[in-house]
């Protein structure tokens, strides 16, 4: 713990003696609060944040460790030095880059910017670091900061968003690498203040110490909080504010009604709503759902059962009514009971009124359903949360005591009520009991890696794209510069050594693909190792792609849809979810529709390595919905086409999941073919068209519309170009002026012209 030479009490202004904008400060005050909650009075006083210490935070959501990181970041601003916050989402980089645009660059001159791998990227201005404050996502930071080594010459601050995600088995292995790179540049002497901001945590597990950074621990929250769990007979047990474990009688067993042919979590989520919102109308309830359909479909029920006033005008009438889905028409109906869900079957500016309706106390929807994916870092604290479910039916893994607590944090509304409660659902006692002891009792899950000697390979090419050049011999030690290896160490001093021989095996294949060159003990990656070793893809998955590669024997340029196709097979696309009938022959088609746009020889590849025929239909089936995604398809004829069994539909979120995946996977697969085999790579600049078509959904004639100033909705788009208007050209001439008054949300046309 290092303390500032000045301390401050608890009031916004206190902070102008830190040379701080007395006009910020004030505008703080105004917007955020007369005064400082108690964790940022500590992080300020105790850890010296605003004195450039490197700190990481762990507390509970709504603690106020958010704030923290924009008080360093406004000083480091001041000071001349540019800032980096890195989030986990392209939502919460759009979210903060919107909300500090809002509230810093109009006014105060402070440049704000974002790199979330779409085409609004500002990706040039962020490499000349003409920037005050940027907001990245984990991998376009590690993509750029790994090839652009002077990033870090002008850098004050590094704020790292939802740091927990370390251990998470999908995005760890980028915060791990992040770090990595971040603790290797502080021995050479760029050592930007570092601030870790992240959910509780349990033992952190020398994470701290691997950072050589102090470590700020609270569990105490600004709204305290109920969290225990509710059975069919209404008995809740719970843990109050002060730590006490209590029952009573939340609601009598007979005014739960049965809603369907069985008894469901439907009658018990309806009962506990009913009672919570008795006699006062202005709580806001938070639900969570384990699947979007789920979530969705208990919006709905829920509209119609509480009898609340409806939010429609306010919330969607502002919206685009053009190219609209099933789902939207769903979020609609919710909408005029006073209910709205979240999840990604909806468009980014339909969750961000959501949002915006939900926080506001006055805001006319009261009871929001959403996916657990809400929890992470998206600010809507709620009156009351309820968690339905306590697993993920399609990781089939259940709920981390950290998720838990983090979506039962969101309970708890600062300014509006003493205590926040969240309750979680169980079917009988003995659940009840099961799930107390499991979620509310135990402490959150430790800081962990999510270093795997099993991939070892992916690990030593990644490092090595961060090197230049390194000796055999010191490869065990790039390995313990990760926190896996760091903590293999502390376990075992010997672990360097007896890791040797794997790394041997692993340097093996890597020269036999040529993606390693050796002179002597020294090594390094070749061009093509490079391109993998800073692609998307691990190791194995680089060895398919090239092995692909190599048995597409045509001499001629593959088409940005073929190299699309191409992926599919490669597993982190592979064992994507997509909605498929596996009754039946109604899948068999696609392989015949794909066939149309692509190849045999395609189509050959594709059946590579699959583990049924299914599996060669889903990987069919997701070109064909691209293919319609970017043709201009509507989102309603694309959710028709492509639903085969009622009981599992294509939806908008799905349409988006697999655009988004391809898009992210395309770069770095275009990367390591320009290398691998320049004549079958597609050029450039088509590339790029292709990217910015399966980003928006929009048919190459319409990209020159992206040259407007504002992005508009993709129906926006497809309206335009129905009506021939597919140029900003054609857009801004006065003869087409009426056509497009109608088309385009007056807002929208007014920041245009």
């Amino acid at each position: 713990m290092i303390g500032n030479k000045i301390k401050i009490g608890n009031q916004m202004m206190d902070l102008v003696r830190f040379s701080l904008s007395e006009s910020i400060c004030q505008m703080w005050r105004q917007n955020i609060g007369t005064e400082l909650l108690p964790l940022q009075v500590t992080a300020i006083n105790d850890y010296g944040v605003l004195d450039g210490e490197s700190v990481f935070i762990s507390a509970p959501t709504s603690s106020g460790k958010t704030f923290i990181g924009e008080l360093a970041a406004v000083k480091n601003m001041m000071n001349s030095r540019k800032v980096v916050f890195l989030l986990p989402y392209r939502a919460l980089v759009n979210e903060k880059f919107e909300s500090f645009t809002e509230r810093y660059q109009e006014k105060f001159k402070i440049n704000v910017i974002r790199c979330s791998g779409d085409y609004l990227d500002q990706t040039k201005e962020f490499l000349k670091s003409k920037y005050d404050i940027a907001f990245l996502t984990y991998e376009m930071f590690l993509a750029l900061v790994v090839n652009h080594s002077n990033i870090l010459d002008k850098t004050g601050l590094i704020v790292i968003d939802e740091a927990q995600f370390i251990g998470n088995n999908n995005r760890g292995i980028v915060v791990e690498l992040i770090l990595t790179h971040l603790r290797i540049a502080s021995q050479e002497g760029f050592k930007p203040q570092l601030l870790l901001l992240s959910a509780t945590v349990g033992d952190i597990n020398y994470f701290n110490d691997w950072l050589g950074i102090t470590y700020l621990c609270t569990k105490e929250r600004p709204v305290p909080l109920e969290f225990g769990v509710v059975d069919g007979t209404g008995k809740f047990q719970f843990k109050d504010k002060n730590g006490n474990v209590k029952k009573k009688q939340l609601f009598n067993h007979y005014t739960i009604r049965q809603h369907g042919r069985e008894p469901g979590p439907q009658d018990l989520i309806v009962a506990i709503c009913k009672v919570l919102m008795k006699g006062n109308q202005d709580v806001k309830i938070l639900v969570f759902r384990n699947t979007r359909r789920a979530a969705e479909g208990c919006a709905k029920y829920l509209s119609k059962e509480l009898g609340l006033d409806s939010a429609a005008e306010e919330v969607l009438d502002q919206l685009p009514a053009l190219d609209i889905s099933s789902t939207a028409q769903t979020l609609k109906e919710c909408t005029r009971g006073g209910t709205a869900f979240h999840n990604s079957n909806l468009t980014r500016e339909q969750r961000s009124a959501i949002e915006i309706s939900f926080r506001d106390q006055d805001g006319k929807i009261r009871v929001l359903v959403s996916t657990s994916t809400l929890a992470a870092g998206i600010n809507t604290p709620a009156s009351y949360v309820i968690i339905v479910e306590h697993a993920y039916p399609w990781e089939n893994r259940e709920y981390t005591v950290g998720e838990v607590q983090n979506m039962a944090g969101r309970a708890g509304r600062l300014g509006f009520q003493e205590t926040g409660t969240a309750i979680m659902t169980a079917g009988n006692s003995i659940q009840r009991r099961n799930l107390f002891d499991k979620y509310v009792e135990a402490v959150p899950d430790p800081i962990s890696s999510s270093f795997r000697e099993d991939d070892l390979g992916t690990w030593i090419i990644k490092l090595l794209s961060q090197v230049m050049q390194i000796d055999t011999s010191e490869l065990p030690k790039l390995l313990s510069n990760t926190f896996g290896g760091y903590l293999r160490n502390r376990k075992d001093h010997g672990w360097c050594k007896n890791i040797s021989q794997k790394i041997s095996d692993v340097l093996d294949v890597l020269l036999e693909n040529e993606l390693i060159e050796q002179n002597g003990e020294h090594l390094k990656l070749t061009l093509l190792g490079s391109a993998c070793g800073q692609s998307s893809f691990s190791l194995p998955s680089c060895l398919k792609l090239l092995e692909l590669f190599s048995r597409y024997s045509k001499k001629r340029m593959l088409t940005p849809m073929e190299l699309a196709a191409l992926i599919q097979g490669i597993p982190e696309l592979d064992s994507q979810y997509i909605p498929l009938n596996k009754k039946g022959n109604s899948e068999a088609k696609w392989p015949q529709i794909a066939n149309s746009f692509i190849d045999n020889s395609m189509l050959s590849l594709l059946r590579l390595n699959v583990r049924s025929y299914h599996n060669f239909y889903a990987r069919c089936k997701k070109i064909c919905i691209i293919q319609e995604w970017i043709d201009g398809t509507p989102i309603d004829s694309i959710e028709a086409n492509f639903t085969t069994n009622p009981y599992f539909p294509l939806g908008f979120g799905d349409v988006r999941t697999i655009a988004d995946s391809t898009r992210f996977h395309l770069r770095s697969a275009f990367n390591i073919l320009s290398l691998y085999s320049p004549f079958n790579c597609p050029e450039p600049d088509s590339i790029s068209n292709f990217l910015k078509q399966i980003e928006l959904g929009i048919p190459e004639i319409a990209l020159d519309l992206l040259n407007l100033p504002v992005q508009m909705e993709r129906g926006e788009y497809l309206a335009l170009v129905a009506k021939g208007i597919t140029t900003t050209e054609h857009f801004l001439s006065p003869k087409r002026f009426k056509v497009v008054k109608k088309m385009i949300r007056p807002g929208l046309l007014a920041k245009i012209l």
